[in-house]
């Protein structure tokens, strides 16, 4: 695999730990193998992946916030719809500084 470690471990040490850490280099090999994407997550992966609860990824999914397809009952959450969202919601010095200007205002 590219950059995986190769050499000898001194005294039981892992790599990097006070002992020189080489790589391989990448062959052609490496650079064609392709690579699985992951084009849907279940609703407790989605959780997970963005720390969202699971009632809320459903909450979203049946407000049409975010595409989901079914198989059977499983919920299965587009990857591209959920990075989309994730990326839409404002970052938390956004939400201060809304916050202050409301102060202000008030």
């Amino acid at each position: 695999m590219a950059g995986e470690a190769i050499g000898r471990h001194h005294e039981g040490r892992p790599a990097g730990m006070g002992c020189r850490v080489m790589t391989r280099a990448r062959t052609p090999d490496d650079l064609a193998t392709p690579v699985a994407v992951q084009i849907s997550y279940s609703v407790k992966q989605a959780a997970a992946a963005t720390g969202m609860s699971e009632w809320t990824i459903r909450d979203l999914v049946r407000r049409n916030r975010l595409a989901a397809r079914y198989a059977g009952s499983q919920i299965l959450v587009d990857a591209e719809s959920l990075a989309s969202y994730y990326n839409s919601l404002p970052s938390e010095r956004q939400v201060e500084r809304e916050c202050a200007a409301n102060r202000r205002s008030a």
